[in-house]
């Protein structure tokens, strides 16, 4: 199957043609042949991974549970961490976690690992200077 490029734009070509040539007589061809254009081709998605595999990127159990190892001496040297200050530590060795992963696993698995209960309690947090 042949589909030229478009001299004008090099991101285009002519589409394929619709019809099947040794089944179809040449005035026909001729008039299917009028109705292709030139446009910018399309694939499916499964078709550009299998050509180009992608990095997922997506945090696995292994990340959760470094990220929770991580987090366990931090909150027993200060349990009044903040939550944000916490996620931005578990960034910077595990670039992959997600904030909704953070947020409904690894906080809660961190603060019972370092002996915390798995939610603070509410309210403001005790003022450190006296």
């Amino acid at each position: 199957m042949e589909c030229p490029a478009d001299p004008s734009d090099s991101d285009r070509v002519l589409e394929p043609s619709s019809y099947d040539p040794d089944l179809v007589d040449k005035r026909t061809a001729k008039r299917l042949d009028k109705q292709r254009r030139f446009r910018k081709p399309w694939f499916w998605r499964f078709e550009v991974f299998k050509l180009w595999p992608q990095d997922r990127g997506f945090a696995t159990v292994a990340d959760a549970k470094r990220a929770i190892a991580l987090l366990e001496p931090s909150l027993r040297a200060n349990n009044h961490l903040k939550r944000q200050d916490a996620l931005e530590i578990c960034r910077k060795k595990v670039p992959n976690l997600s904030e909704r992963l953070f947020d409904s696993h690894v906080w809660r698995q961190a603060r019972q690992a370092a002996g915390l209960k798995p939610v603070a309690p509410p309210g403001r947090k005790p003022n450190s200077r006296s």
